[in-house]
């Protein structure tokens, strides 16, 4: 068995920023066209505005934490996390809009170590749960996520006729 990865979340740099969030916006379509809730038509547009909402000062939008994740021994980059801390159901939340593992990292154990980092960094932000969104067909990441103890809170199902 490998040893278990570590990662640091370092905040991302204004240089990094834009081509992040260039990518994302496309991601983000790409996943809601793929989940059945946008038209292709409208993802690109729908996506910009969902994720501009969140960040309208960019790095600097308030209770929003954008890091890249380094490799604790190398300090190489090996993905991101998004998250924000807001209050949810009488307590504080950290809420993970976005996490992913460099394409060329993935299955060698950055998923879980990038999450852990995220508890650990909610932690001290003041959080007292994570919460998330996954889309049902993002198997690998659900996978992932009930291995380290989420629960499901909420399911969307749909039908198509």
């Amino acid at each position: 068995m490998s040893t278990p990865r570590e990662v640091r979340l370092v905040p991302m740099t204004a240089d990094e920023f834009g081509p992040y969030l260039d990518k994302l916006i496309i991601e983000y379509a790409e996943e809601n066209v793929i989940a059945g809730r946008w038209s292709a038509e409208e993802s690109l547009a729908k996506s910009r505005e969902n994720v501009l909402g969140l960040l309208p000062d960019g790095l600097d939008s308030k209770g929003q934490h954008v890091w890249t994740a380094r490799d604790a021994a190398t300090g190489g980059r090996v993905g991101v996390l998004w998250i924000e801390i807001r209050p949810a159901a009488g307590t504080t939340e950290a809420f993970i809009y976005d996490i992913e593992v460099d394409a060329d990292q993935r299955g060698s154990g950055y998923g879980r170590a990038i999450m852990n980092a995220a508890a650990d960094r909610s932690r001290e932000l003041g959080a007292t749960r994570i919460g998330l969104h996954v889309h049902g067909h993002n198997a690998v990441a659900r996978k992932l996520y009930t291995s380290l103890g989420f629960a499901e809170k909420s399911v969307i199902m749909a039908l198509d006729l």
